[in-house]
């Protein structure tokens, strides 16, 4: 006689509850790990995308430094007619090794920052009052948008003069301006030469790069740490910026410089 089945006896059930639990085991240990390794892969690609950015923002800067419209800057020495002088020095790049606590910056002590200083990437042709003796020399358009207490670059390539703006020049797109460079904001208002029709004028441009600490905190409760930058741009009036945060996560700023010894232009260490 035929015997049906008529269920799943205790043994059996615990059999197959203890198999189910573990192959859910192992399907949740395969998503784990698949989920932890695709968290560290989008956390190296976010260091790696902030790296590059943070290297091609910095390299854009360094590439203009001490530009002033032409290839043969390694031998201008500008005269600086701007007050602060110090603020006006044409130190294409100056560094800062390892800075000690409660700078100026607020920088991170022990890191490095980095200082560049540029005439502006376009320039503006001069149209009048090019003798040295003029206290203002007019251009043919503010079309960079000069303000009063700006500092300013003109050279022609030969020689080159800073001094900053003390009128109000006329907006952008109104035609032809004056840029007064009067003893007010300069130590004199006498320009070093005269300038002819084929110099321009430049903004004069010096950005900072460093490291600061946020004020954030991870979810361990670590200090977060970002690259800053800020700046003395064109309408500024003179002003550095605020300080920007570039790059969040950034730790430490270390520079190396190539050193040229004998003035040619190369690096000899």
């Amino acid at each position: 006689m035929k015997s049906r089945q008529q269920g799943l006896s205790l043994v059996e059930l615990m059999i197959a509850i203890t198999l189910g639990l573990v192959l859910s085991a192992a399907v949740i240990q395969v998503f784990m790990a698949s989920r932890n390794s695709y968290r560290v892969q989008e956390s190296l690609s976010l260091i790696q995308e902030s790296a590059r950015f943070a290297m091609d923002y910095i390299g854009r800067e360094v590439r203009m430094a001490g530009y002033m419209g032409c290839n043969s800057t390694g031998a201008i020495a500008p005269n600086v007619i701007a007050k602060p002088p110090a603020d006006a020095q044409f130190i294409a790049v100056e560094g800062l090794d390892d800075v000690s606590s409660g700078n100026d910056l607020d920088a991170m002590p022990g890191t490095d920052v980095l200082s560049i200083r540029r005439g502006s990437s376009q320039g503006i042709r001069l149209t009048g009052n090019l003798t040295p003796n003029n206290a203002n020399i007019k251009i043919e358009d503010n079309r960079l948008g000069f303000v009063q207490d700006d500092y300013v670059l003109v050279s022609d390539c030969i020689s080159a003069d800073i001094f900053r703006v003390t009128n109000s020049p006329k907006a952008a797109g109104k035609g032809e301006t004056t840029l007064t460079h009067a003893s007010s904001n300069n130590t004199d208002n006498k320009l070093s030469k005269i300038y002819t029709a084929d110099a321009e004028v430049f903004g004069f441009v010096s950005s900072q790069f460093y490291i600061r600490d946020t004020g954030r905190e991870t979810g361990g409760g670590n200090p977060v740490t970002s690259l800053y930058f800020r700046e003395r741009a064109i309408a500024s009036g003179g002003a550095l910026s605020a300080a920007t945060e570039l790059v969040e996560g950034v730790e430490n700023l270390q520079l190396m410089y190539g050193v040229d010894d004998n003035d040619d232009r190369s690096v000899d260490r």
